[in-house]
C-alpha cells in the first residue's frame, strides 16, 4: 500500500512544500504542471478571496482523488484518509471565513457608531 508522500515542490521562499503529493504523483495539486491553467485562472481573480481559492483547490484535489481511486492509481484506503484530511481542511476554512466575516461586521458596526449612523 502506498503511503502519503510530501510534495517535492518548493514554496515561494524556496522551502519544501508542506502539502501531500497526489497519489500517483510526486507533486501536490498546486505544484503539478497539469493544473497550471486552473491555477492561472484562479490567480487571475486577483485578491478576491484566498478562502475561495483554497476551497476551489480542495474541490479540484478531491475530484482528482476520486478519479485516482476509480482508476486504481490510489488505493481506496489512502483515498479515504486523504478525503478525511481535506474535509477537515474545508471545515477549518469555513471557521476562518466565519471569523473574518465576524471581524468585518464588528468593524462595520464601529464605523456606523463613529459616523452616528444607527
Amino acid at each position: 500500500m502506498k503511503s502519503l508522500r510530501q510534495c517535492k515542490g518548493k514554496n515561494q521562499a524556496g522551502l519544501p512544500c508542506q502539502k501531500a503529493s497526489q497519489c500517483d504523483e510526486d507533486l501536490c495539486w498546486s505544484h503539478n504542471p497539469k493544473n497550471r491553467a486552473e491555477r492561472v485562472r484562479t490567480a487571475s481573480r486577483g485578491g478576491r478571496g484566498r478562502v475561495n481559492r483554497e476551497a476551489a483547490e480542495a474541490k479540484e484535489y478531491l475530484r482528482q482523488l476520486r478519479d485516482d481511486v476509480r482508476s486504481g492509481t490510489c488505493p481506496p484506503g489512502v483515498g479515504s484518509v486523504v478525503n478525511q484530511v481535506v474535509n477537515t481542511m474545508l471545515r477549518s476554512i469555513e471557521v476562518e471565513r466565519k471569523l473574518e466575516e465576524s471581524d468585518v461586521r464588528a468593524e462595520f458596526e464601529e464605523l456606523k457608531r463613529e459616523l452616528g449612523i444607527t
